[in-house]
């Protein structure tokens, strides 16, 4: 397995905050499939680990929360990452970001919805890369993409129509940006959505 979630970085972190177990049957702890690191019962906090095998010996005691259902070689390299003899890998290993691309409509709350949400897929930027906008609202907004040095890139000014909004990465020139990490920030003065996305990365 693989395991993340500790905020020291030492393996033995957490919240704090210990949550109840939630061990709904089969409760599998079966190859892709996540689920919350523990010490005991109703000790898990923030840990978590994904099952690079079948790891039938811990069923049920630690509960299943989801499955990787896209990319698992990604899971598997980082399984193959050199360890110290405490099987902390020997160079850090890290998400800087992550991604929720689908939700069941059952765990969503509608309130508070935003009035915009941004998304831009692919990420890392390819020539097939687009900003996804998921307005509420018929509100003008501008978009800015700065560098890390917080240097303006991008400016414009888009009209919104209520629903998804896509703009193609082709058409605010972004194949000239030189490789590396951007922010962009959609505003209509009120409220103010920020996405990263990186260009030349893998």
């Amino acid at each position: 397995m693989i395991q993340g979630g500790d905020p020291l970085g030492t393996g033995f972190g957490g919240t704090g905050i210990p949550i109840q177990d939630e061990l709904t049957a089969p409760n599998l702890n079966l190859q892709k499939v996540l689920a919350m690191a523990n010490s005991g019962p109703n000790t898990g906090e923030s840990q978590f680990f994904i099952n690079l095998v079948n790891n039938n010996f811990l069923n049920p005691n630690y509960p299943v929360f989801g499955i990787v259902i896209n990319n698992f070689s990604v899971v598997q390299a980082i399984g193959v990452v050199p360890t110290n003899s405490s099987d902390r890998p020997l160079t850090d290993v890290v998400m800087d970001s992550v991604r929720v691309t689908s939700v069941s409509a059952a765990g969503i709350a509608e309130t508070n919805k935003p009035l915009f949400e941004t998304d831009i897929f692919p990420n890392p930027v390819t020539d097939k890369s687009s900003i996804s906008i998921n307005s509420g609202t018929t509100n003008k907004v501008n978009l800015s993409i700065y560098n890390q040095l917080g240097e303006l890139m991008y400016s414009d000014t888009k009209k919104l129509f209520t629903g998804i909004n896509t703009i193609l990465f082709n058409e605010i020139k972004a194949n000239t940006f030189p490789n590396g990490m951007y922010y962009l920030i959609v505003s209509d003065g009120k409220t103010t959505s920020q996405h990263k996305f990186t260009i030349g990365g893998k």
